[in-house]
């Protein structure tokens, strides 16, 4: 550092300013949650020496998930550090979209809200995320007769309903309603 700056007495001096420079190292970890949706975690870890003179209680940053390719930014956050916090790693996490064909890489960059010029850039590499099957958004309506409220078989639920025979999404969701365990979603318009 003194040959840099062409004075050798005050190297030690500004390596100890240098440390205290506000940096922050980035972990990151990305699990998708659908096809178009991915869950990141960051692990930031204080890589600085906390002053309280130069950085007082807390410091901020902006987290900001952007694509190079699209200059886009997907997520954007401010992000507090606060000098009890500095101490150990904290974790950040949040969702942001994925749209395909995938990029090679989002990139995690987290700058100083009050330092010009001091930032992090992590890679998150998309290459190799394995992302959930394609399914259709929907189950194709099969052609079934309707089924007559009598396949309840209990008179009290039959009384429930007013009409003769269920409807076609009724009638092809019966079985698994009825007579299994499964979990189910139905999202359908009501009738005329």
């Amino acid at each position: 550092i003194g040959q840099l700056v062409s004075h050798q007495r005050l190297a030690a001096q500004l390596k100890a300013e240098a440390s205290a420079l506000p940096a922050l190292s980035i972990d990151v970890s990305a699990q998708p949650i659908t096809r178009t949706v991915l869950r990141v975690v960051l692990t930031l870890t204080a890589a600085f020496e906390w002053r309280d003179r130069l950085h007082g209680g807390a410091e901020s940053w902006w987290i900001w998930v952007e694509d190079s390719d699209t200059e886009h930014i997907y997520h954007k956050e401010l992000w507090t550090l606060t000098k009890q916090q500095a101490l150990e790693p904290q974790e950040l996490s949040f969702t942001t979209p994925l749209f395909e064909p995938l990029p090679p890489a989002y990139y995690i960059r987290a700058f100083s809200d009050r330092w010009l010029g001091v930032e992090t850039v992590a890679p998150l590499p998309l290459a190799n995320l394995s992302l959930p099957s394609a399914r259709p958004a929907h189950t194709d309506l099969l052609a079934l007769r309707p089924l007559p409220k009598s396949a309840l078989a209990d008179a009290r639920f039959e009384a429930l309903f007013r009409f003769s025979h269920f409807n076609p999404v009724q009638s092809q969701i019966f079985h698994t309603v009825m007579h299994t365990d499964d979990n189910v979603l139905v999202g359908a318009p009501t009738g005329p």
